[in-house]
Order: structure tokens, then C-alpha cells, then sequence
């Protein structure tokens, strides 16, 4: 018999030996892969409900594509007030810290930091944000399902990385109103996440929207969603739709096009060292 296992997700597969399941474990280090050879996982655990902890056993690793695997043979269900869960719950940011600098950035729309001529339209735009159905998601959300920023507030701490690279990158290069796009299109840039994700501190949902069109699909709709019923400047409007179709750089990445604004190749180099700064250096990295 070996400890308490969380099961952050699962899926079936089947092969020659027929059907079997990969298995995610994890906790607050991170995660490991796992595979159980049998076809009845989800018949065992369908009726419970989340964090999926289990006891395996006959437990071995072995590895797999150069990672550690667990294989489980056999396991055993165990309820969640059996076992302290605070090992499991994985926060990989000071939520406080981060909505105060999320805020902080709010206020350069009218504060005066970003210079003369900050655009009325993006600080619209960003306070409709605000006061949707997107934003409390927002604070919340993960930014992926695995690997870097799957957290809850994991979106909200990689938007304000976000945010602090384009805006040095641009600090002294253009006046207040790109700054005032990029601002705006760095804060919406993810908004498709908000549809995407979810979690409860211990395994990520992934939407049925998600799965068939991704978060760049998404976040046009939620950014449509956002405008809708509004007298904007198109032209603003336009600009900063851009952002959120382009930030991922390539259309091999995920991007529906190329960035062609000084800004939106900003934002997307931005979102590239993010990701890239998290992953390697994960919850270590302020």
C-alpha cells in the first residue's frame, strides 16, 4: 500500500492489450503521469465528485517518453475528509498581490503614467470588462489546463506579466495612445480563458467550447460580447481585437494571424516570455 494520490485528470485509451487509462497525478510540487491497464477507471470513479484521491496499489515507475510513470494495477477510492487535502491543493500565486496589481494597471488609464492622449475607448472597453461575467472568472482562472500558470490565478498573474514586459518594452518608444492599446489589448488579450477553464485549487475543468474551438475562438466571442450594444470607435475597436487574434504569435502557436502592429508584436513576445519565464521557473518566479 502506498500514500494518498491525487487524479488531477484521466482519459481512455485503448491499445493491442485493449482498453486502458492515462492518469495525471498531483500535488503542490507538480505532477507525474500515470497509466492503469483496465478499462473500468471511470465506471469506479464516475460518482465521486472532486479532488479524486486514491490509494494505488502494487504501485511501480517506470519511464515513459523520458519521464517518470506511475503504474497502477489496482487502487483504492479515498474520501476527502479521510485525509488532510491541503498537500494536494496547488496555488501557485498571492492572489492579493496580484488583483492589486492588476488594479494598479487599471488606474494608468487615468492617472496620467501613460502620458497625453490615452484613448477613451480602451479604458470603456477594459471598465466594461470589469463589471462583466468574465472578470470574477478572470481572477480565478487558470491560463492553461497543464503546465504553466494551471493555477487558480494562474490567468491573472500571467496577464500582469504580461502587462509589465509590453509596457517596459514600450515605455519610452510610443506615445499614450499605443500604450493605451497595448494596455487594453494585454488585459482582454486571454478573455477566451474565462470560457475555457476552471478549477477548484485541485484538477482543471476544460469547456466542451474549449476542446472544439480553443480560447483565441472564445476570446472573439467573449471580446464581441464586450462591445456589443456600445458606441465605440471602430477604428480602436479594431485594434484591439487584433491583439487577441494575433498574441500567440503564429498560426502554428495558435494565433488565427500574424501580429502587424508595433503593439500586438509586443504583446506576443510578452505572452512568449511569460509562458516561457513560468515554465522554467515556475512558482519561484515574482
Amino acid at each position: 500500500m502506498t500514500g494518498v494520490l491525487l487524479v488531477s485528470s484521466y482519459s481512455r485509451k485503448v491499445s493491442q492489450r485493449g482498453a486502458y487509462y492515462d492518469l495525471v497525478f498531483r500535488d503542490k510540487t507538480g505532477e507525474v503521469a500515470g497509466i492503469y491497464w483496465s478499462g473500468d477507471f471511470e465506471k469506479r470513479v464516475k460518482r465521486v465528485s472532486s479532488p479524486l484521491l486514491i490509494v494505488v496499489e502494487e504501485e511501480r515507475v517506470q519511464t515513459w517518453q523520458d519521464k517518470p510513470q506511475i503504474v497502477v494495477t489496482d487502487f483504492e477510492i479515498v474520501r476527502k475528509k479521510e485525509v488532510s487535502i491541503s498537500h494536494f491543493r496547488y496555488v501557485g500565486c498571492n492572489r492579493k498581490s496580484e488583483v492589486k496589481a492588476f488594479e494598479t494597471y487599471l488606474g494608468k488609464f487615468t492617472d496620467g503614467s501613460l502620458g497625453k492622449g490615452v484613448d477613451p475607448t480602451c479604458e470603456t472597453i477594459v471598465s466594461a470588462f470589469v463589471d462583466s461575467r468574465f472578470y470574477d472568472v478572470f481572477l480565478r482562472c487558470p491560463a492553461s489546463a497543464r503546465g504553466p500558470f494551471s493555477y487558480e490565478g494562474g490567468l491573472l498573474r500571467h496577464t500582469n506579466e504580461v502587462i509589465r514586459f509590453g509596457l517596459a518594452a514600450l515605455s519610452k518608444r510610443c506615445g499614450a495612445f499605443e500604450k493605451s492599446v497595448f494596455l487594453a489589448g494585454a488585459m482582454l488579450h486571454d478573455v477566451g480563458k474565462c470560457d475555457s477553464f476552471s478549477t477548484d485549487g485541485f484538477t482543471i475543468d476544460c469547456s466542451k467550447e474549449w476542446e472544439l474551438n480553443g480560447d483565441v475562438y472564445l476570446g472573439v466571442q467573449a471580446f464581441k460580447e464586450l462591445c456589443s450594444g456600445r458606441d465605440f470607435d471602430n477604428e480602436v475597436v479594431r485594434l484591439i481585437g487584433h491583439h487577441i487574434v494575433s498574441h500567440k504569435g503564429k498560426p502554428e502557436w495558435g494565433a488565427f494571424v500574424l501580429p502587424s502592429t508595433p503593439t500586438a508584436l509586443v504583446l506576443s513576445e510578452a505572452d512568449r516570455m511569460s509562458f516561457q519565464s513560468e515554465n522554467v521557473f515556475g512558482e519561484s518566479n515574482g
